[in-house]
């Protein structure tokens, strides 16, 4: 399939239904697809190790563009809760983190790709508004009081450790406020300087050396 033969990708909210593609060709498809035109993509598959196995073979791809504007931040899962409804179970914050991460990313109406299954966007989900309210951007240089972050990571009920080492967790020392936020690979250092964020970095939960340091940061609830 030759994917300029496909009439209309410039237009939007077409559908494109496929058949008899194993991942790899569906991510080149995919991947393809989005080359060719400015609109988000979303592909609903069958279950989530097939999207999952798709996700892996379209960072591949993209990454073959060389190109600024294809980033594996443009690549998203909305995996399913994994819980049965009425349970009183939460998801782990692993998926949490995928799904904040993911409708955040659409509330946004930024460009990219989006791979989900029909049990995950079967499955009622809080209002946007209200999830989205939820998230808390920080940024290097801004006026934030210590004990507001404090107050924040209890009222999303953040676990408090010595040392952070999972996600959903933080901790504290002097004017330094650590925690892993369930949408990151890497947990976050908040340093302040009086009623200021002097630095933002990220550390290996490991070893708790800094590993990089970033201009900005956002904070996700651990739990839905």
């Amino acid at each position: 399939m030759e994917i300029s033969h496909y009439p209309s990708l410039s237009s939007k909210n077409i559908k494109i239904p496929v058949s008899n593609f194993n991942e790899a060709s569906l991510a080149w498809c995919l991947s393809s697809l989005y080359k060719k035109n400015s609109n988000s993509i979303i592909y609903i598959g069958k279950d989530e190790k097939e999207i999952r196995r798709i996700q892996k073979n379209l960072l591949i791809f993209l990454s073959l563009y060389q190109s600024s504007s294809f980033e594996n931040d443009c690549v998203h899962v909305f995996p399913s809760r994994d819980v049965y409804p009425f349970s009183f179970l939460s998801p782990s914050p692993d998926i949490v983190g995928e799904r904040a991460r993911s409708i955040n990313f659409l509330s946004n109406e930024a460009r990219g790709i989006f791979l989900v299954t029909l049990e995950a966007i079967s499955e009622k989900i809080c209002c946007t508004n209200k999830s989205l309210s939820q998230v808390t951007a920080l940024k290097e240089g801004q006026d934030f009081k210590h004990e507001d972050l404090l107050f924040i990571l209890n009222e999303m009920k953040y676990e408090k450790r010595s040392v952070v080492q999972s996600k959903g967790e933080f901790a504290i020392r002097g004017g330094i406020i650590d925690f892993f936020s369930p949408h990151s690979e890497m947990p976050t250092r908040i340093e302040f300087k009086g009623d200021e964020i002097d630095s933002i970095k990220k550390f290996h939960p490991d070893t708790q050396r800094n590993n990089r340091s970033l201009k900005k940061a956002e904070l996700y609830p651990p739990r839905e």
